[in-house]
């Protein structure tokens, strides 16, 4: 008789398995557990294990296998594209009537209460709100009467999240729809979706749409925030580098707080364009490393300025994936023609995966990125063999020395490059 389990029967097993494992980690340890409920954790920051950490990632990808297996692949397509796109239209109607901060946090309230305090018609309130809940964004206990469930708290006390979902209704959707006339126009994709939709390219866009330009603040705001910058400190040897570490693009100066915390022999140069001056400044203030970071307006574009020629460091954090390999070219010759025969140049970057390197649900996510990057800038997610790729037409003697990343994650692996013969 065949012991040969089916995918359905495997796929039970590997969730069974894993949430025994991750319910009695946190269990043990005193720790929230997942829920939908108002007041669950809106993140999972404090699974830190390895081995819970990879039950959760196995939850999801077998989770969401599953649900795939058995929606049948007729449903499947329907169902996904269908729900995603509804669900996304839904919230952007509730964020334009701020009908998620009208919605109490301690009780529900009925529709009609809702309808009146936000002006959206009871109709359509309700039909967006009941969409919603379907994903677990709301609940509806009681007929006719909506509360919170964590999402939809997020949705209300986060920015950054009712930005995102704004961005991604108004600007990604439109751009998708332009994908196929963008590789018709160019099958090498030298052409960005966003182009065709909007008649400009993404930054001209947003200088001359200052309000649509500020949503998107918010959303980077929030993606630093969520960026995991300490598992970029964690994962690699900085204790190594002394002297002068120049973050090329360095926004504000984020990474290179979390860095200069825990690395008091280094000192950072921040370059980034004029307009984050006042803000770096005042973030590397608050955070007391003015001692230690300095920030100097700068467009990567053009040569490094002197005082960052010769530097130890050179570090590129998610810089390259927003432009396409004739670009990243320019900004890398700028950086190595300022690097000393002993620099090391260090890229964060979400590393592209070869098939069957990841889990279905992690690889998902930096394809998704991925994608992203083509549909509005025309750029790309690389693989470490695309960067090796790219470096050599760069400068042939830089190889790469080591990668290395978060243990169930991509997103922020670090590729560390130096001149060999």
């Amino acid at each position: 008789m065949s012991t040969h389990l089916s995918q359905l029967a495997q796929l039970a097993a590997e969730i069974s398995k894993s949430a025994k494992q991750l319910d009695e980690y946190l269990t043990t340890n005193n720790l929230p557990q997942p829920s939908f409920e108002i007041d669950a954790p809106v993140n999972y920051d404090y699974i830190v294990d390895p081995e819970a950490r990879q039950a959760q990632l196995s939850l999801a990808n077998a989770g969401r296998k599953l649900f795939l297996l058995m929606q049948s692949p007729t449903e499947s397509f329907k169902f996904n594209v269908m729900t995603t796109i509804h669900t996304m239209g839904a919230l952007q109607a509730l964020g334009q009537f701020n009908v998620t901060e009208k919605v109490p946090f301690d009780k529900a309230i009925s529709y009609d209460e809702l309808a009146s305090k936000t002006g959206l018609g009871l109709d359509m309130l309700t039909r967006c709100v009941r969409m919603a809940s379907t994903s677990c964004i709301f609940q509806e206990k009681t007929p006719g009467y909506v509360s919170h469930t964590a999402m939809s708290k997020l949705l209300a006390t986060e920015e950054s999240t009712q930005a995102f979902i704004t961005i991604a209704a108004t600007e990604a959707l439109p751009s998708i729809a332009k994908i196929a006339e963008a590789l018709k126009s160019s099958p090498e994709g030298q052409v960005a979706p966003f182009d065709l939709a909007f008649g400009m390219p993404f930054f001209e866009h947003k200088k001359k749409n200052p309000a649509k330009s500020a949503v998107f603040a918010k959303v980077m705001a929030g993606t630093k925030k969520q960026n995991r910058g300490q598992e970029v400190v964690d994962v690699f040897d900085w204790d190594r580098f002394t002297g002068l570490l120049v973050d090329v693009g360095g926004s504000v100066g984020h990474l290179d707080a979390a860095l200069a915390k825990q690395n008091p022999q280094l000192n950072f140069l921040t370059e980034d364009l004029p307009q984050l001056k006042e803000q770096a400044e005042s973030y590397i203030q608050a955070d007391g490393l003015s001692s230690q970071i300095s920030f100097i307006a700068h467009d990567f574009f053009t040569p490094q300025p002197e005082q960052a020629k010769g530097a130890n460091v050179y570090l590129l954090s998610h810089v390259i994936h927003d432009w396409p390999d004739q670009k990243c070219e320019e900004i890398l010759r700028h950086v190595v023609k300022s690097m000393a025969p002993d620099s090391s140049l260090i890229l964060v970057e979400a590393l592209l995966p070869e098939p069957g390197q990841l889990d279905d649900y992690s690889e998902a996510i930096i394809r998704a990125h991925d994608m992203g990057m083509f549909n509005y800038l025309k750029a790309k997610q690389r693989s470490a063999k695309d960067l090796e790729k790219l470096m050599k037409l760069v400068d042939e003697r830089l190889k790469i020395v080591k990668i290395v990343g978060p243990p169930t994650t991509r997103m922020n692996s670090v590729v560390e490059f130096a001149f060999r013969s």
